[in-house]
């Protein structure tokens, strides 16, 4: 069998999914919509732990969109289940209906499309 080359996300230019719009993040102390960090613009609570989640998930995200691209479902469904355990989000639900229907599981696919117009957007 031959093996296929690994896709780097960052060059893969535009996909069929759409791509994130950058996250707000709120801070668990004050409440406020953060932007930008490390710090929260108000009250100055360390929000790196957060924002490194929050990179983690675009990485997982990309890379389950180029291993969907280079048809390599069983990558594709790991790295979509594992983003959208750390945050879900239409995007993410989206991406686990396409694995899904790639793997051949169209009761599941159908099931979590039906799901992506009903999750939560993001705060």
């Amino acid at each position: 069998m031959e093996a296929r080359p690994e896709t780097d996300p960052d060059d893969l230019g535009p996909i069929f999914l759409p791509k994130a719009m950058p996250v707000t993040i709120k801070c668990p102390a004050c409440k406020a919509p953060n932007d930008t960090g490390p710090n929260c613009r108000r009250c100055k609570a360390d929000l790196a732990v957060l924002f490194q989640i929050e990179d983690q998930r675009h990485t997982l995200i990309r890379t389950a969109e180029a291993a969907i691209a280079a048809s390599d479902t069983r990558k594709a469904l790991a790295k979509a289940q594992s983003a959208d355990q750390l945050r879900r989000d239409p995007e993410s639900v989206r991406l686990l209906a396409c694995a899904s229907l790639l793997r051949g599981d169209y009761a599941e696919a159908l099931r979590l499309y039906s799901l992506a117009d009903d999750s939560p957007s993001p705060a």
